[in-house]
């Protein structure tokens, strides 16, 4: 599955984010989905740089539409393990 993050980062690319976001239920999916892998297998993700990239993204993305657990989960994500 965390591979399919490069696809969404992929398709967000070609289309404007601003018309691929505008509906809450696409954000709720996104938001869940990004939760279960961003916070249970942070170093897997991190390691892969491809994915890394895609995963920030897409965070990005979501962040800029307004997701508030986005901009948490963006935080936590770039913030190094101790």
């Amino acid at each position: 599955m965390p591979g399919a993050f490069v696809n969404i980062a992929n398709a967000l690319r070609r289309g404007n984010d601003a018309d691929m976001l505008p509906e809450s239920n696409t954000v709720f999916i996104l938001e869940n989905l990004l939760q279960r892998h961003v916070y249970s297998r942070p170093q897997e993700l991190k390691r892969a740089p491809s994915l890394r990239e895609a995963i920030l993204y897409v965070l990005d993305a979501l962040v800029e539409s307004g997701s508030s657990a986005a901009f948490r989960m963006r935080d936590d994500f770039v913030t190094p393990a101790p």
